[in-house]
């Protein structure tokens, strides 16, 4: 038997593997912002984007608002100072529990495109206990028009697991 230490990188990882199943729960469809560039195609006419989100186990669809691109194109270029390869915040995530189809923009009755209410698009940072921001998250947090959404995982080894939602402007 081989025996591992739990470091910070396993916890954030158990820490991100909550959160996942939380959406999965809960109506939330969410990619990860490292993935969120191949994720995201322009369409023909440059009007519309459609970005592929991950939704219990599965892929999931949707057309994103004009109004929200350039912001997510900001934060594809976006990357945590200390690493390269990470982005500033976690996912990027969609509350679809109130949205209703919306025809217009599928293609035909049995689109699955949602009409989704603005205030369901944000960004996502997953923490496992104390809540710690860097400087250039603080500095995004206030830039974003998006709100930027704090999931804390608490007890992230117990069978009581907590999840709790903050925004990040009201810290």
């Amino acid at each position: 038997m081989d025996n591992f230490k739990i470091d910070d990188d396993m916890i954030g990882r158990v820490g991100e593997a909550i959160f996942q199943s939380y959406c999965d729960q809960n109506g939330i469809v969410y990619t990860p912002l490292c993935n969120l560039k191949e994720r995201v195609d322009r369409h023909v006419d440059n009007s519309m984007f459609l970005a592929k989100f991950n939704f219990r186990k599965q892929s999931f669809l949707q057309y994103l608002p004009d109004e929200f691109i350039p912001e997510i194109e900001s934060v594809t270029l976006s990357t945590r100072s200390d690493s390269p390869e990470s982005s500033v915040f976690d996912f990027f995530a969609i509350d679809i529990k109130n949205s209703t189809p919306n025809r217009a923009k599928g293609s035909g009755a049995g689109s699955r495109y949602l009409k989704i209410p603005r205030e369901a698009y944000h960004w996502a940072e997953i923490k496992t206990g104390e809540i710690h921001l860097s400087e250039q998250q603080e500095r995004k947090i206030l830039e974003y028009k998006l709100p930027v959404i704090i999931y804390n995982v608490l007890n992230p080894f117990s069978k009581a697991v907590s999840l709790v939602k903050i925004n990040a402007r009201q810290l």
